[in-house]
């Protein structure tokens, strides 16, 4: 089964489920993505989007406090609690809740700053407890999202996933086949906003909808699909910087 097309009557009918998730607006919205989903897959996407709704609320309230005011006890918390909610699988969270505790103030500034791409790769190489390299894109890039959400996009392996599968889609750009052949080059941090903008462009979405309408929009499709068993998604790591030497040839 191919991708339904991300519209705007689509994306809007996302936003109406996600602001009031139920039954039947959950079974409209599997109806409008021409997905057959099962009582028990439709119990499942239930459960998952009022889980989302409610995380969501809980971390929005504790980055605002963090953004009012750098309480190390604050910092430390919404660093363990956005690892724990998201499953960002961070190697030592506490370790990382304590760096980032200290790095915070450089992080906002950037942050206020419109310096996204700069906060992203700070908290991706952070080293953990054994000094070993954990490079956490994921969770940087939702941390810069709750901090500023109309920056900064969310990488995770639905919204990677699915944009390399847009794009791919798109009329015409089968006359550039070397642009997205590589979704490996998804996996650092201005390239994956690069693709999303581009994203954004293709289908018209830039004017109407902000980086975290989209995110939710990426995130419950994907998870649509991933629970009716449509399409499995791959895992795209974050390159790190000492490591893009072996991708010398961007694609953008």
């Amino acid at each position: 089964m191919g991708l339904v097309s991300p519209s705007v009557p689509l994306i809007n009918q996302f936003i109406l489920c996600r602001a009031n998730v139920s039954e039947e607006s959950v079974t409209s919205l599997c109806e409008a993505c021409e997905i057959n989903v099962s009582p028990n897959d439709l119990t499942k996407l239930i459960k998952a989007f009022r889980f989302c709704n409610e995380s969501d609320e809980l971390l929005i309230h504790l980055f605002r406090k963090i953004k009012c005011e750098h309480i190390d006890y604050d910092v430390q918390l919404a660093v363990i609690t956005l690892d724990s909610i998201y499953h960002t699988q961070l190697k030592d969270a506490y370790y990382i809740a304590r760096r980032m505790n200290e790095e915070f103030d450089s992080i906002a500034e950037l942050i206020r700053y419109k310096n996204l791409v700069p906060a992203v790769e700070k908290i991706s190489n952070i080293f953990n407890a054994d000094n070993d390299e954990n490079y956490i894109y994921s969770f940087a890039s939702k941390f810069c999202s709750f901090m500023d959400s109309s920056s900064y996009p969310i990488f995770d392996t639905y919204s990677s996933n699915l944009i390399y599968l847009f794009l791919q889609e798109q009329p015409g750009l089968e006359k550039q086949p070397t642009k997205y052949k590589y979704k490996t080059y998804l996996g650092m941090p201005y390239y994956f906003k690069r693709a999303y903008d581009e994203f954004l462009d293709l289908y018209n979405l830039s004017d109407n909808y902000n980086y975290k309408q989209v995110d939710m929009f990426l995130w419950m499709y994907g998870k649509m699909l991933d629970i009716t068993n449509i399409r499995n998604f791959n895992h795209v790591d974050f390159i790190p910087l000492k490591k893009r030497y072996k991708y010398p040839h961007y694609p953008f």
